[in-house]
């Protein structure tokens, strides 16, 4: 299996459109549209997340953190991110009452009872997407590179094609 550094505008929004229906397509969409890394979306909380102001707190792993003397990064989000997000938290909600699990998290991308993610899985889930949409295989964290060279008004493109 040949591996691409990473997918051009027109391969992301072909992915994005395909995962609309996937209970992870908020966090593929912070990933390739916004740059984060996948353990920076597994480890954000709603804590971190200003809805209002289109914007997010991600840390990195304690440990890089520590090293760089770094306490993380501010991301701007576009509009659409940031509606997209306030409908994966009201669906989040809206899933675990019907299901009646009353474990409280703060983590933004987590399973129904509200434990995290597993990282494996989430990897798994990506390469499931990717082969179901024939799309050349990225690595998920590559996802960012799409983000870092998409111009920022690509977002509205991914968001409309949907």
């Amino acid at each position: 299996m040949k591996r691409h550094a990473y997918w051009d505008s027109g391969q992301l929004r072909t992915f994005l459109c395909g995962t609309g229906d996937d209970p992870l397509h908020t966090m593929f969409m912070l990933m390739g549209v916004d740059g984060l890394r996948l353990q920076e979306a597994l480890g954000l909380r709603w804590f971190d997340v200003d809805l209002e102001k289109a914007a997010l707190h991600v840390t990195g792993p304690e440990d890089e953190a520590a090293e760089s003397g770094s306490h993380g990064r501010t991301v701007d989000l576009g509009r659409g991110t940031a509606e997209l997000l306030w409908w994966h938290g009201c669906r989040q909600r809206l899933q675990r009452w019907q299901a009646d699990f009353s474990m409280e998290t703060d983590l933004v991308f987590t399973r129904l009872d509200g434990s995290g993610l597993n990282p494996r899985s989430v990897q798994q889930r990506f390469r499931d997407l990717v082969l179901r949409a024939g799309l050349p295989h990225i690595q998920i964290d590559d996802l960012r590179l799409c983000a870092e060279l998409a111009p920022k008004s690509e977002e509205s493109v991914v968001h409309t094609a949907h």
